[in-house]
């Protein structure tokens, strides 16, 4: 009977200081945000609204103005091409692209990637609203819609029908979404920009959203939408009180670093040189020894003229449009490309202070 009685004991005190071990070990990691430690402040819902713009900037996984999702849009035009070496580019810039093409895939996740953080801050913002004041919560909502309503934009711009997800879930049940016409996810971008405006202020910030850049997207739907009596009732007013936005005196100010978040500046994403040693980010670049040859449609350049990946067609250089044309087209992925693609861009007809004053600090709206 006390063999029995010790050998219990045994048991249930080697057990209670194996849970008491397990307890100790088993630890939250107080430098890594979890779900249920993340949304306590304010501070914590600026921090997600800050990633909501990320997805706009990646520069080689689809986002929208960051340097192949420039490339993308561009290459369906007839001003530029480019290198057969980037072969998802130049499908598309010949149009021969299919659905398995990395990066019109990465465009379209990095969509969605943005309308779920966006959806999940006003989900997170409707469940803790009474901890915040009406005046936060306008903020954070306005700003949430604006971001939300113009990736809706786009994303119908880009893709036509598409899935519309007002919801952040994780569950996979809700996954499985049917498509959405154009015209309805349009109608919901409208719907967010109009709130929007409703509720951001007339200035605000730098890199924050405004009034008047939730009206200028909504207005640009409507020009997209060819419906030209509301695009005017909608932009019109944004050249009077209480807006002052105005061209500015010399239009180089809109890509130079002197002049960032000027008059005639809608709405710029803030991208900043933090260092770092990213061949795409720091803006330092080297010819390669060996380049592949360029396009045979493609205009000859010499060594120094750069990394030869994007340059003005055959097309353009006949029809004999001025210089400085060719310079406002080339330089706006310039600017995104934070200097990678400066000198890569200058040809003999292009040279000179406009190209080479790009800061690859800003884009505007």
């Amino acid at each position: 009977m006390k063999t029995y009685i010790k050998t219990t004991l045994t048991i249930l005190i080697s057990g209670m200081l194996f849970s008491s071990c397990e307890d100790q070990l088993n630890q939250a990691n107080p430098n890594q945000a979890t779900e249920d430690t993340f949304w306590k402040d304010e501070t914590d819902f600026n921090l997600a609204l800050t990633s909501c713009y990320t997805p706009l900037k990646n520069a080689l996984n689809g986002g929208y103005y960051g340097t192949r999702g420039v490339m993308l849009r561009i290459a369906r035009a007839d001003e530029v091409d480019f290198r057969n070496d980037i072969s998802d580019v130049y499908t598309v810039n010949r149009f021969t692209n299919s659905n398995t093409n990395s990066l019109t895939q990465g465009m379209f996740y990095q969509f969605y990637n943005a309308l779920y953080r966006t959806n999940s801050i006003m989900q997170k913002l409707e469940e803790k609203k009474e901890q915040f004041s009406t005046d936060f919560q306008n903020s954070v909502k306005g700003e949430c819609l604006f971001i939300r309503g113009f990736y809706l934009f786009q994303l119908a711009k880009e893709f036509k029908d598409a899935p519309l997800r007002l919801t952040a879930s994780q569950s996979p049940s809700t996954f499985p979404l049917a498509k959405s016409s154009q015209a309805d996810i349009w109608a919901q971008a409208k719907e967010d920009l109009k709130t929007a405006a409703s509720l951001l202020p007339i200035t605000n910030k730098k890199g924050k959203p405004t009034q008047g850049a939730a009206y200028a997207a909504l207005g640009k739907i409507y020009v997209y939408e060819e419906n030209w009596q509301e695009a005017i009732n909608v932009l019109e007013p944004l050249t009077q009180n209480p807006y002052t936005y105005k061209l500015v005196e010399d239009f180089n100010w809109n890509f130079d670093d002197t002049h960032e978040n000027n008059a005639e500046s809608i709405f710029e994403l803030l991208i900043e040189d933090v260092g770092g040693t990213d061949l795409w980010g720091d803006g330092k670049i080297s010819i390669p020894p060996n380049p592949i040859p360029a396009l045979k449609n493609m205009p000859l350049l010499k060594s120094e003229d750069g990394m030869k990946q994007i340059l003005p067609s055959k097309l353009w250089i006949s029809s004999g449009r001025k210089k400085t044309k060719m310079a406002i087209l080339i330089i706006v992925p310039a600017v995104l490309w934070h200097g990678t693609m400066r000198d890569a861009l200058t040809t003999k007809d292009l040279s000179g202070k406009f190209l080479h004053k790009t800061s690859g600090k800003h884009t505007g709206f």
